[in-house]
């Protein structure tokens, strides 16, 4: 590298609150700074992450793009590349791809890192992407995928050779999540001293799947009356939800707290943490919950099973099945001692495996062998 350092752009589609962005955040404040000068893109709007950021020494670049396709947009972002003098630019998911290849490829930028998440439904079942993904792929110096059913499923959906696409995990500041319930903000949210919390912190849309949740603390009602669910996150779902909730009469044993900016003090009063989504990548609420020591009940789907070895750290359940949901939830809060093992082998599983350093350490890696294979090859 000449002895400079390696300027690098992670693009987004935005700053708002989300487990994708917090990664993204995560990683630019932990690139090592004598060897990358480290940035961050928004294809949209900054989000109420980008003053964490920037908080962090993270410059912070919105283009402003409002909703559909906007092919100007691709020369706004070579125009950014340009101006920065960019040599590595890292896109995450498919619509940051579209933009970020050909910019890339108009600005002359060295080297293009492309990382897939999880996926929204609608995107699931949307062939042209796909073959646009498939199309630009071709453009990247390094495909990554953030487990091993995301490699899979991406592979498939695009039609990317799978040897292809590496896998890079995601990692979280285990520390930060490690602190003990605050009584006064139990007290604040109406939780009683008795109350096991069952917690979910997630963006409240389809693929969470929240309406499943409630269906399964209606059959739990059943077998435990103290309970009280914590649904952190707001979203397009919302309304629907809160409806659920009134008509399964457990609208008294719902606490909607929102979108927070607080979500470890929140994850600490949880005694249960439950993430029922039908679809997800590497959910990085999930690896919260582990670092915090909480008992987990998620479904078995996108990385999950990676995470969760059913019955040793945590317990899976199938998606969209409220019974067996519910009847994870219900031996937790029944059986303290399972409770107290899988609390502690989910705790320790965060600290080895899933810290945000060695996430960093294999982009930087990634980072530093694209470039000097371009280095070598010009």
């Amino acid at each position: 590298m000449s002895g400079r350092k390696l300027k690098v752009l992670i693009l987004c589609q935005s700053l708002q609150t989300g487990g994708l962005e917090h990664m993204v955040v995560g990683l630019a404040s932990h690139l090592n700074r004598d060897l990358i000068e480290g940035a961050i893109g928004c294809l949209g709007q900054e989000g109420d992450l980008a003053d964490l950021a920037r908080s962090s020494g993270i410059p912070v670049h919105a283009l402003g793009k409002g909703p559909g396709i906007r092919p100007g947009f691709v020369l706004k972002l070579r125009r950014l590349l340009r101006r920065e003098k960019i040599d590595v630019l890292h896109t995450h998911n498919a619509g940051c791809l579209v933009y970020g290849a050909p910019a890339a490829k108009l600005a002359g930028t060295a080297v293009l890192v492309h990382t897939e998440h999880g996926r929204l439904m609608d995107e699931l079942d949307n062939p042209r992407l796909h073959r646009v993904e498939r199309h630009l792929s071709r453009w990247a110096d390094a495909l990554v995928a953030v487990s091993e059913p995301t490699r899979a499923r991406y592979a498939v959906l695009t039609g990317i050779a799978r040897e292809r696409i590496q896998t890079i995990e995601n990692g979280i500041e285990v520390q930060r999540f490690q602190r003990p319930a605050d009584p006064r903000l139990r007290e604040s949210l109406g939780i009683r001293a008795e109350d096991h919390v069952v917690g979910v912190i997630a963006r409240i849309s389809e693929e969470k799947d929240h309406a499943n949740l409630l269906r399964a603390m209606a059959r739990v009602m059943e077998g435990a009356k103290n309970f009280k669910v914590l649904i952190v996150g707001d979203g397009p779902e919302r309304a629907a939800v809160e409806a659920l909730a009134r008509q399964l009469h457990l609208d008294h044993k719902v606490v909607f707290t929102g979108r927070r900016d607080d979500v470890p003090v929140l994850l600490a009063l949880v005694d249960v943490f439950v993430l029922p989504s039908k679809t997800e990548g590497m959910p990085l609420t999930l690896l919260e919950a582990m670092a915090a020591g909480k008992a987990v009940v998620c479904t078995a789907v996108g990385g999950m099973p990676d995470i969760i070895r059913d019955g040793k750290n945590g317990l899976l359940v199938p998606p969209e099945h409220e019974a067996r949901l519910g009847e994870a939830i219900l031996s937790l809060i029944r059986d303290r001692s399972l409770s107290d093992r899988l609390r502690e082998a989910a705790r320790k599983d965060a600290e080895q495996k899933y810290s945000i350093e060695h996430m960093v350490q294999a982009y930087e890696a990634l980072y530093r062998e694209c470039w000097e294979a371009k280095q070598g090859g010009s």
